[in-house]
């Protein structure tokens, strides 16, 4: 009797169990957009727009993403990726068709009872006009409201985008919540976004109105590349096949970290969805081979193929063990930062690199930014990394710039002081003409006379000064105004833990 008693309350106690929810599976679904095309017919064309597309393409495709690029890719980057096919020219209404078919494909996801997230990349030109940003496409722009209205209309669980162009910060944010620069907190840039979008994060190239930076080491954007770098592991600090937010943002600061000048370190922004920082954006099969590193003293090395693409740059911290999801091609190799050491892997399989054997030392050209980005991903880094990140994010401090744009202004300044200038200039050189004039008059004349033309010579003489005067000052305040405006967004951390090696990030930089 004892027996039974005992059983039956094991049965009880194991029904009242809490019975764990199965994690739902995850589909994703991305549309890639690169465009090389400039603002403005005298605007200077990007290089790299659309390598980094295709780029971003290969590591989705590879990551089991069901994706659709949009891009013209001039000769060279066909040559180089002759094998990818694009679904359409990156214009409008090849905006409106890729995505309805998403959409389609999102829906059925859905269906099937999985978690969806889609995924928005975009590599080129961006703006400001009055106020509201744009990325450039073929023949349209794709506004802050054109982008909000796509991204309303997604049936995902989840939207990540991603957008590498200058002034990108417009695109996803409205102007400062003041006229002052003030502190513009994480939790504000949740809500600087419609609340239906509140399942939306960003990660954008700039937080603020800065360009953009390409480098022909890379051939591609700057943040491009190290986003492509922390998705293919380099980011993946925990092991656990999942990219995370805090992963991509504690990655981006740390590589970034040790160049000096505010003016060519790379600026970026992330704003996760609901403020999750621990949200997943991208996640790897358990089937997929992976290239590993065990802990140690590995420094600064990257991984090309032998097309000579640069797959990913890394510099896992000496106790931090690490692994790399890369493209089935072989050969690839693994080179050391400065050249002086090299492997190849020819293994399909995953493999765990040992040994880095010597090879020839590198060629790199030289010159100012070269020399600054050549300290990326100059500090080591770790889990520890992204836990700071996670508990101290960034703090923004964001200016109104009110309801005419700096660009708007600096022009209206220069237009005014200029043609002020050359006014003034002008009339003081009428006014030195007539006192020319009355001193040639007054050689010959009667005393009388030499009394009156003189004094309309010190007239004169007074007026052109004055004009001199006002003509050398507009030409000054025009002089100013022509130089770059600085931008009206920094970065800094919240407090002093969030100085990664001792280094505060402050961005600034110019149109």
């Amino acid at each position: 009797m004892r027996r039974v008693f005992f059983f039956v309350v094991f049965l009880l106690t194991y029904s009242e169990r809490p019975v764990w929810p199965r994690s739902r599976t995850v589909e994703r679904f991305a549309l890639v957009i690169g465009n090389n095309l400039p603002l403005t017919p005298k605007s200077p064309k990007l290089r790299y727009a659309d390598d980094d597309a295709v780029a971003t393409q290969l590591l989705l495709r590879d990551a089991g993403v069901d994706s659709l690029l949009l891009a013209s890719p001039d000769a060279d980057t066909q040559r180089m990726f002759s094998h990818v096919k694009a679904f359409a020219a990156p214009n409008g209404e090849a905006v409106e068709r890729a995505y309805a078919e998403l959409v389609v494909r999102m829906q059925a996801a859905r269906e099937r009872g999985s978690e969806v997230d889609f995924l928005l990349f975009y590599s080129g030109h961006g703006d400001v006009d009055r106020g509201e940003g744009f990325l450039l496409l073929d023949n349209a722009r794709l506004t802050r409201s054109g982008l909000f209205s796509l991204l309303l209309r997604s049936p995902a669980t989840r939207n990540h985008v991603f957008i590498d162009a200058c002034k990108s910060y417009y695109v996803a944010f409205d102007r400062g919540p003041g006229g002052e620069r003030e502190a513009y907190s994480g939790s504000q840039l949740v809500s600087a976004v419609p609340g239906k979008l509140d399942n939306t994060g960003f990660v954008l190239s700039t937080s603020s109105d800065r360009d953009s930076q390409e480098w022909e080491r890379f051939q591609g954007g700057v943040l491009s590349h190290e986003l492509r770098s922390a998705l293919r592991g380099a980011a993946d600090t925990n092991l656990d096949r999942q990219i995370s937010y805090a992963e991509i943002g504690a990655f981006l600061a740390r590589a970034n970290e040790s160049i000096p000048n505010p003016g060519f370190r790379p600026d970026f922004l992330i704003r996760a969805p609901a403020g999750n920082l621990r949200q997943a954006v991208l996640g790897w099969s358990v089937s997929h081979a992976v290239l590993s590193f065990p802990a140690g003293a590995w420094g600064h090395f990257y991984i090309e193929t032998a097309r000579g693409e640069r797959l990913l740059d890394a510099h896992p911290a000496a106790t931090q063990t690490l692994m790399l999801w890369l493209p089935d091609e072989r050969p690839l190799f693994v080179r050391q930062h400065d050249g002086r050491a090299e492997s190849v892997v020819n293994a399909a399989h995953s493999v765990e690199v040992s040994a880095l054997e010597p090879g020839e030392p590198e060629l790199a050209s030289r010159g100012a930014l070269s020399l600054a980005l050549d300290r990326l991903f100059e500090q080591p880094f770790s889990e520890g990394d992204v836990l700071r990140f996670e508990r101290t994010p960034p703090t923004y401090e964001v200016a109104n710039p009110g309801p005419l744009s700096p660009r708007g202004k600096h022009t209206a300044l220069r237009w005014t002081s200029g043609t002020l200038a050359i006014a003034a200039a002008g009339a003081g050189l009428t006014f030195s003409a007539f006192s020319l004039a009355n001193y040639a008059r007054g050689a010959d004349a009667a005393q009388p006379r030499t009394r009156e033309l003189n004094a309309r010579v010190d007239s004169f003489n007074r007026a052109s000064l004055a004009c001199y005067g006002v003509a050398a000052l507009s030409g000054a305040i025009w002089w100013l105004a022509s130089l770059p405006p600085p931008t009206s967004i920094s970065i800094s951390p919240a407090s002093e833990e969030l100085r990664l090696g001792g280094v505060t990030f402050n961005f600034q930089g110019q149109f």
